[in-house]
């Protein structure tokens, strides 16, 4: 607040008289910190107490001269009472507000219905921290991938003040570089987070943040797969800025949640969105299915290859079923050769109680022959 304070000298003190074609004297500007005169270029630390003393000759004049205060840029003053005095003081705290203000003081002499002025000034010079510290971004703070950004600092401070760029990294401030500007030539998404501005001088410091987005058209992973038991199986994963959105096309008819289909989400970043889809109902070898991610900056889509005809048998079947006709091969061999041993033992036994009874019948005749021979 500034605070005028005006003393008084008698007008009967009279020093000098001038002419009306003479020029009047000058008032005296004198500037005080902290009660100690100091010269007009000094510069002042914000927050000290500041006094301003304007003096003038007293003269032999009728009215007396009035002392008045103005200042450049205007800033609010106390109004000049216009006593009849020729000592005034304005009095203030040193802020940042006053630095670079020039103050005059005018005199005012009434001559014969004519008015006489003189002037002197003074220009304060504050001294102080960074304030107002602020990050701008151009062209804008979210940018398509590719294109090229400028991050600019601004701080109003005296003296000059130093800016330092620093990014936060895993928790911490990584620092990047000096001056009052950062620019990328072009953007990928690993530059996109939160930029920090440190301006600093002697006095003190003050920080100002931007976050930098950079946008990007979605894209679908190449892990992107399916799979299947006794359903189909399919999951496909996106990335995008802005997070992209998932759906699912079954032979280009776009798919909901149904009693024959179940689809889920799970969001994996800001940035990252992975989608499965269960397929209860029996497909042909002519199914298609595709995955379609989509954002503000574009959209993209994969195909899924869908597991083939022999692929979605149970994946036990196809050997328990080899193994099965291998073991029948196996067992019809060997009741085969059995049959055939046992056929061939049968008719060697045959063969041999044929021969031996041929034997007995061929014997007996002999034998009966002779009997009879002898008889005779």
């Amino acid at each position: 607040t500034n605070v005028l304070n005006e003393g008084f000298r008698s007008p009967h003190h009279c020093h000098f008289t001038f002419s009306i074609s003479e020029s009047p004297p000058k008032p005296r500007v004198q500037l005080y910190v902290e009660q100690k005169e100091v010269q007009g270029q000094e510069e002042v630390l914000e927050g000290s107490s500041v006094s301003l003393r304007c003096s003038a000759e007293t003269l032999c004049s009728s009215p007396p001269p009035t002392l008045t205060w103005s200042s450049t840029p205007r800033i609010p003053l106390s109004d000049s009472s216009r006593l009849q005095e020729l000592i005034s003081g304005l009095n203030f705290t040193a802020t940042h507000r006053e630095h670079g203000v020039t103050f005059t003081c005018t005199i005012t002499y009434q001559l014969q219905d004519k008015n006489k002025t003189a002037q002197d000034s003074i220009t304060v010079h504050v001294q102080y921290w960074p304030k107002n510290t602020a990050v701008s971004v151009l062209p804008s703070s979210s940018v398509l991938k590719g294109s090229s950004v400028t991050l600019i600092c601004s701080s109003d401070a005296n003296p000059a003040v130093n800016y330092t760029w620093s990014r936060e990294s895993e928790g911490q401030l990584k620092q990047l570089q000096t001056g009052d500007t950062l620019t990328f030539n072009r953007t990928d998404p690993t530059h996109r987070g939160w930029y920090h501005c440190t301006a600093q001088n002697q006095h003190g410091s003050q920080n100002s943040s931007v976050m930098l987005d950079i946008q990007y058209v979605p894209q679908i992973s190449t892990s992107s797969s399916c799979s299947r038991t006794d359903v189909t199986v399919c999951f496909c994963e996106a990335d995008g800025n802005p997070s992209p959105e998932l759906e699912w096309h079954l032979s280009g008819r776009p798919v909901t949640n149904s009693s024959n289909t179940f689809i889920s989400e799970e969001r994996l970043s800001s940035t990252g969105l992975r989608s499965s889809i269960t397929l209860h109902q029996s497909l042909t070898n002519t199914s298609t299915l595709q995955c379609v991610s989509r954002n503000t900056r574009g959209n993209a889509s994969q195909l899924l290859q869908l597991p083939s005809s022999v692929e979605r048998l149970n994946p036990f079947s196809v050997p328990i079923g080899v193994a099965v006709v291998a073991l029948a091969v196996m067992l019809l061999s060997t009741i085969t050769c059995i049959c055939v041993r046992k056929g061939n033992g049968k008719h060697l036994q045959t063969s041999q109680e044929g021969t031996k009874r041929s034997d007995r019948s061929t014997s007996e005749v002999s034998f009966n022959r002779n009997t009879k021979t002898k008889q005779q």
